[in-house]
């Protein structure tokens, strides 16, 4: 597990690491989870990401929890992301 203050950080420690999945706020400082998660997915197209919010922010078709959440629940969706179709499999499966 990496953990990061925030995007910037988050973007050091993906250089340097194997994730398997992103898991980040909506609401971050420096660069909030949806920039992070456009930045890597042009990376990596095939990353897993997860969004946590407190706002019911949209979450670009990728999983979400919704804060407050317990850590069952969190290991529940953290779950289903992991055993889904990789978001840009989705896109490619959908537009066939």
């Amino acid at each position: 597990m990496l953990i990061a203050d925030d995007g910037k950080t988050a973007m050091k420690l993906y250089d340097q690491s194997t994730v398997a999945l992103l898991l980040t706020d909506v609401v971050m400082p420096n660069m909030n989870g949806l920039e992070l998660a456009d930045q890597l997915l042009q990376r990596e197209p095939e990353l897993r990401i997860l969004f946590m919010s407190g706002t019911g922010d949209a979450n670009r078709g990728f999983g979400c929890v919704a804060k407050p959440f317990t850590a069952a629940g969190l290991l529940r969706r953290i779950s289903e992301v992991l055993e889904s179709l990789p978001a840009v499999q989705i896109a490619r499966t959908t537009a066939a």
